[in-house]
């Protein structure tokens, strides 16, 4: 199916503002990937996932409620830059 063999084909890139896929199923025509988490010391989840004054705690979890301009601009350059390697750089068009 043109489904799993892009899939392969994506799972090959590195790129540090793409997820790298390292796996995926297809059963029942449903479809899941499952992306390696970010490590990188600029990624997103240090963004989205990092306490700040700003947390409020509802039962038990830590909520981001709302972002500076300067993290909402990182998050969007970074899915930028990410996107146009998918679509312009990378070995194959996506």
């Amino acid at each position: 199916e043109e489904w799993i063999e892009q899939l392969h084909r994506v799972a090959q890139l590195e790129h540090r503002n793409v997820c790298r896929i390292i796996g995926f199923s297809l059963a029942n025509s449903r479809r899941l990937v499952v992306f390696e988490a970010s490590e990188t010391s600029a990624g997103l989840d240090e963004l989205l996932l990092l306490p700040s004054a700003s947390d409020h705690n509802r039962g038990g979890r830590v909520q981001r409620m709302d972002f500076n301009w300067d993290a909402r601009l990182k998050i969007a350059l970074a899915a930028a830059q990410g996107l146009a390697f998918l679509h312009q750089s990378s070995p194959f068009q996506v």
